[in-house]
């Protein structure tokens, strides 16, 4: 998840300065697998907390890990669709 996240913004941060709209949308709809990973990933913590309470101070940390690599997919999805309408002039929503 990190390190596809990671590889989102490498691809924009060479996208954005050469206005590569069609690279744009392709890097944001890597934010559906971060999305699904955020959930199975989620589900997958939830439940050992659920089964082992001591495992809760460490799972509420990764829940909060993983919550912020997924907010951070968003923003570069949003940054994306600001790319696209600075080439096009059509208002996209990549998320």
């Amino acid at each position: 998840m990190g390190k596809l996240s990671l590889s989102m913004l490498a691809d924009l941060l060479v996208a954005f300065p050469l206005h590569q709209a069609s690279k744009a949308i392709s890097i944001a709809q890597k934010d559906e697998q971060i999305d699904q990973y955020y959930y199975a990933l989620s589900k997958e913590i939830i439940g050992l907390m659920k089964d082992q309470e001591t495992s809760i101070p460490n799972g509420t940390q990764y829940l909060y890990i993983i919550g912020h690599l997924e907010r951070f997919a968003d923003y570069i999805a949003n940054i994306c669709e600001r790319l696209v309408y600075l080439e096009t002039g059509e208002l996209v929503d990549l998320n």
